[in-house]
């Protein structure tokens, strides 16, 4: 793929665009350091910025796609033909007033809930860890340790594909299992979120106790995007890989990980053609195994 000179130009021209790199590779900007080129990356830091690329790419009939730290995506080998968006600085901020946090959508997750700890905060201490940020983690409900981010909801602010800024409150957004109905809108922006007033030392210490089980049930050291694949109703994924034998199985360089089997590695080779070969073959072996099929938890973007 190469980047048309013509949408280089279009894009160049559309304030608030703070970095622009045709053909860039999607293993710099993905978790599983995998994935090929997109005709062009961007970085947005307003609302209107984003809206302009957004319909850019619709006008010249090509994909989009919004990603934050890439934290729970797949992208393919043979790249992307559109335009990949980053939300950049502008999106990253918080303020804390009382027991209210409001956020963009480029907060780290984890660094939002070391700030909340300081202030002795309680409601985000599953987060600390998890590498991903504000905006994906509302989108996808993010969550560990039986706790999730749309719990902690009173509003979200986003772009509708109209281009139209909205805040919903937390009673019209459908939050359920590793998903939630803001799927619907072209980006999230920012949010609204209550926590509890605690002691800063026992914040810390829960927090340390979580990031602490993080550690050693996850395989930390090497590229993943967490966990491949969403739990089934009362079963654990893990463990249903685990049973059918598939730890430490491989495709090229991808590997079921030997510490948490719902886990893919990146041993340093691989393809994201690997990682999906060695999807199929767990989602294959599990349901002939089992007669359970199993739903990803990532999403593979091509």
């Amino acid at each position: 793929m190469s980047c048309a000179t013509g949408l280089l130009e279009r894009v160049r021209r559309i304030n608030g665009v703070s970095e622009i790199r045709p053909e860039e590779p999607m293993s710099n900007h993905t978790s599983f350091r995998v994935g090929g080129p997109a005709k062009l990356f961007a970085v947005a830091e307003t609302e209107e910025a984003v809206v302009e690329l957004y319909k850019t790419a619709r006008e010249l009939g090509l994909k989009f796609k919004i990603i934050g730290n890439g934290t729970n995506l797949l992208f393919k080998d043979e790249g992307f033909d559109g335009i990949v968006v980053k939300l950049g600085r502008g999106f990253d901020w918080a303020e804390f007033d009382g027991e209210i946090v409001r956020c963009g959508a480029a907060v780290s997750l984890s660094r939002l809930a070391a700030e909340a700890a300081e202030r002795g905060l309680s409601g985000l201490e599953f987060a600390y860890g998890i590498p991903g940020t504000v905006g994906g983690a509302l989108i996808n409900n993010a969550g560990a340790h039986s706790k999730q981010i749309g719990d902690l909801v009173v509003t979200v602010e986003g772009i509708t594909f109209e281009g139209e800024k909205v805040r919903r409150p937390r009673e019209e957004i459908d939050f359920g299992y590793r998903e939630s109905s803001l799927k619907e809108l072209l980006c999230v922006t920012g949010a609204e979120l209550k926590l509890e007033r605690s002691s800063r030392e026992r914040v810390k210490r829960l927090m340390e106790e979580l990031f602490a089980q993080r550690r050693m049930k996850q395989p930390l050291g090497f590229p993943s995007a967490g966990s491949v694949f969403k739990n089934p109703p009362g079963l654990a994924a893990g463990a249903l890989i685990e049973r059918c034998g598939l730890k430490g199985a491989t495709e090229g360089g991808a590997m079921v990980s030997n510490l948490h089997a719902n886990f893919i590695v990146n041993l340093g080779t691989a393809t994201a053609s690997d990682i999906i070969k060695l999807i199929e073959r767990v989602r294959d072996e599990v349901a002939a195994k089992t007669g359970i099929r199993l739903q990803l938890e990532i999403e593979i973007v091509g």
